[in-house]
């Protein structure tokens, strides 16, 4: 029997219940996106189209790229990254395709110059060019002064990519589909992770490619329903598919798991297609113990926490 029988979706989605910290400054507007971490990833066949359909359990966190956004004369879209970061800055960035769909669905008088603080590591399985782009579309709309049907504006956020829409509903949420069916997993409370980032950047669509599904042998989408409890979940309930698949190539990834486990994770994994790795804490304490003693080791390494409700359960 399956774990979830319905996509739960708001009949409307406007600005005012969404998770991504929205303020309005001045005629601009800036917003957060969050990072997220999977706690289960179970990549489950290789679809006809070349995508592949997963199972995962996934939970924003406290890590954010920041997004400021300003309305401009012309019609023109222009994306301005952190000098630190590096994104692309024209229509193969998610956020200006974002923006883009936006303005071709509505119509506008004016163009937008959008800046980009990167904070999350580009290409480390965390999410966060799609994060960007779901905080674009929120933000966006409120610019506008209007709303989409949940329907339409689920659909848009899948042709974006395929982790959008989770960023939509932002809260723990298990992931189906090629990523787009989310359900919000209730119960889920706050749990502190360390994350840990070996530097280098993964495609997540080279993962997918060096995965052979008939190679794993998990199949236990009933470990999803385990980390929902009170207690934090134990080591051997974390899993991700893909994680062989990396760790063949990258076995940095190995070795930073090992590491948090001797810092005192109660468990660690890849998470998505890596190569960022997460520990669980039992405390807020204890986690940032442990990431300062990455640092200090040339690790990049952060405390963070899940977020919970849009509505600031956290």
């Amino acid at each position: 029997m399956a774990l979830f029988h319905a996509d739960v979706r708001p009949r409307m989605v406007r600005e005012r219940k969404t998770p991504s910290r929205i303020t309005a400054r001045g005629g601009r507007i800036v917003t957060l996106a969050p990072a997220k971490v999977n706690f289960c990833l179970h990549v489950l066949r290789r679809r006809p189209d070349g995508y592949h359909d997963i199972e995962s359990l996934a939970a924003p966190i406290s890590l954010y790229d920041r997004i400021e956004i300003r309305p401009t004369p012309g019609k023109k879209i222009r994306i301005f990254p952190d000098p630190e970061g590096s994104v692309p800055q024209g229509p193969e960035n998610l956020a200006w395709k974002a923006a883009s769909a936006l303005f071709e669905r509505f119509g506008t008088s004016f163009g937008l110059d959008i800046a980009i603080r990167k904070r999350i590591p580009v290409g480390a399985g965390l999410g966060g060019g799609s994060s960007d782009a779901a905080a674009v579309l929120l933000a966006v709309l409120r610019l506008l002064g209007t709303s989409m049907r949940a329907e339409e504006l689920h659909g848009l956020a899948t042709r974006l990519g395929a982790d959008v829409p989770f960023f939509l509903v932002g809260r723990p949420a298990v992931m189906r589909g090629i990523g787009e069916r989310i359900e919000p997993f209730p119960g889920f409370r706050r749990r502190w992770l360390v994350l840990a980032w070996p530097g280098f950047s993964v495609s997540t669509a080279w993962a997918y490619r060096l995965f052979d599904v008939s190679l794993t042998k998990t199949r236990h989408p009933h470990k999803i329903s385990r980390l929902s409890g009170t207690r934090g979940p134990a080591r051997e309930v974390l899993s991700n598919d893909l994680e062989a698949v990396v760790v063949s190539v990258h076995p940095e990834v190995v070795r930073l798991k090992e590491e948090l486990l001797r810092l005192g994770a109660g468990g660690a994994a890849m998470t998505g297609s890596g190569p960022a790795v997460f520990g669980l804490f039992e405390n807020k304490g204890a986690a940032q113990e442990a990431a300062r003693r990455l640092r200090k080791r040339g690790v990049w390494a952060r405390a963070v926490h899940t977020l919970g409700s849009p509505r600031g359960g956290r």
